[in-house]
């Protein structure tokens, strides 16, 4: 039996004032090939893809309270559930609110996935 591979994409917030310091004593537990990288532009460790990683990955490093990822994944949708939960559980080990969105291939809204994410209110 062949295994269906299509391309899944996600994008992510995560509540991170200062940034993803500490985050290089849980990557080791994380099923995505990531790595912590100090942003040139102010400073804050984000992530990035390693070298050769199969999957697309963007990280933004922000003057915000928020860190936004995005990307995507060429596998199956269980697959990418997976990976995006272990690093979902890495940001709920360090207290980050965070809300991960994984589409399907046809860019429709597949799963969330987030810890104490607070939606915000337009008032």
């Amino acid at each position: 039996m062949c295994k269906k591979i299509m391309t899944n994409y996600f994008s992510m917030e995560i509540q991170a004032p200062k940034g993803l310091t500490g985050i290089e004593k849980y990557l080791s537990k994380c099923k995505l090939d990531l790595e912590p990288w100090i942003s040139g532009y102010n400073n804050k460790v984000i992530l990035r893809s390693k070298v050769n990683a199969p999957f697309n990955w963007s990280m933004n490093s922000s003057d915000d309270v928020f860190l936004y990822a995005a990307g995507e994944m060429f596998n199956g949708i269980d697959e990418t559930i997976l990976a995006l939960e272990s690093l979902s559980k890495i940001f709920k080990n360090m207290n980050l609110p965070h809300q991960i969105l994984i589409d399907d291939k046809n860019k429709y809204l597949y799963k969330t996935i987030n810890y104490e994410w607070v939606e915000e209110k337009n008032t």
